[in-house]
């Protein structure tokens, strides 16, 4: 098998079927089948599995969990970039999440609600704030508020409202993946800027491999000092691209110390994704939703006070299920700004069903 099927290949030699992956994986328990299995079927029929290799989350649990340290997260991985080369995929579902597009989910929220950040914009500095998509879209107080403490002590301070591209990255655009980075690293170049400082585990990940520039995290870039003082009875939700290096989580951990941290059953690298993961919920919304409910059980377990999580992406899934215990992103807790995150969901579908439903659709239609 080529080069660029190594997990799979691996699958098909090494994976013992012992079965522990599918007891941690809802996608695999649902389908019954070992990684080996399905690593048989995709080689000898991958159009027949695309809406599996499109249902799996990215989330890395199953990498964690293998005795054998096989990946099936690289496996699907490898299958998307060949339904892509073959013109199979992406699917049409996924047409609002390509943010190598103009429009995409994240700019016709902001045009429609009128989020923008001009004003914190500059031609040139040293730094620069890059919230990401999730956060500059769907928390613009936190934004604005991070900014301004940011700017308390990097005082060449701009602000970059864009995506880190990890959304077609794991779709399998590896080649659009790749030019928009540069043309990312181009923009940052154009603004002088030699450090980017990221709020997302997500963009600081992905970021730190390929920008060729200093990538540090909010929870660096601040002092202490900037964080309110918390007390209660808190839970931590980590976020699946912290799941290896767990920088994030122990940052959080660490300034919220003040408070008693009653973990989840599964939590820091065992932790369960929220359903966010892999843009699986765009093929398989119902799978997506059995990790929410998953997620809000264990936290509900723990009588905590909070769900804290450091992804605002996390908190947008945690919150589209009503729950006993309050879902807070770990910066609204630490710098005491309210957002009101239960607005999310049902503006979104107001972009496809209001007064300019026509007009988004069209936008994102024009783009294919």
């Amino acid at each position: 098998m080529v080069e660029e099927f190594l997990a799979t290949k691996e699958m098909l030699d090494r994976c013992s079927e012992c079965l522990i992956c599918i007891q941690e994986c809802q996608l695999l328990t649902k389908l019954g089948k070992s990684p080996r299995e399905i690593a048989e079927n995709l080689s000898q029929n991958p159009q027949a599995y695309k809406n599996t290799v499109y249902s799996c989350l990215q989330c890395g649990l199953c990498n964690i969990v293998c005795p054998l340290s096989l990946s099936p997260k690289q496996m699907f991985l490898e299958w998307r970039r060949k339904l892509v080369k073959d013109g199979v995929a992406p699917f049409r579902n996924h047409s609002f999440s390509l943010t190598d597009k103009k429009w995409n989910i994240y700019t016709l929220y902001r045009d429609n609600y009128g989020i923008s950040y001009t004003d914190l914009e500059t031609s040139n500095c040293d730094t620069l704030f890059f919230p990401g998509c999730n956060m500059s879209t769907f928390a613009p107080k936190l934004t604005r508020t991070v900014f301004s403490q940011l700017k308390r002590v990097h005082e060449s301070l701009g602000i970059l409202v864009e995506c880190c591209q990890k959304p077609i990255l794991d779709l399998g655009l590896q080649e659009r993946f790749e030019k928009a980075i540069e043309k990312l690293k181009e923009r940052i170049a154009k603004q002088g800027a030699k450090r980017l400082i990221t709020a997302c585990p997500n963009c600081y990940y992905t970021l730190k491999k390929c920008l060729g520039v200093e990538v540090l995290s909010i929870y660096d870039a601040l002092p202490e000092a900037a964080f309110k003082k918390i007390a209660g009875v808190i839970s931590i939700h980590d976020s699946c691209p912290d799941r290896e290096e767990g920088f994030f989580g122990r940052k959080v951990r660490s300034i919220l110390s003040g408070c008693q941290i009653i973990e989840m059953k599964h939590s820091k690298e065992n932790a369960i994704c929220c359903g966010a993961g892999g843009l699986a919920s765009a093929v398989d919304p119902d799978l997506a939703l059995t990790y929410v409910k998953m997620r809000l059980e264990e936290a509900k377990a723990t009588q905590a006070e909070y769900l804290v999580t450091y992804c605002v992406a996390c908190v947008n899934m945690l919150t589209a299920v009503p729950s006993e215990i309050k879902i807070i992103h770990a910066l609204n807790l630490l710098l005491d700004v309210e957002e009101d995150y239960s607005q999310v969901q049902p503006n979104l579908q107001r972009l496809f069903t209001g007064a300019r439903a026509k007009e988004n659709i069209q936008k994102i239609i024009s783009q294919l």
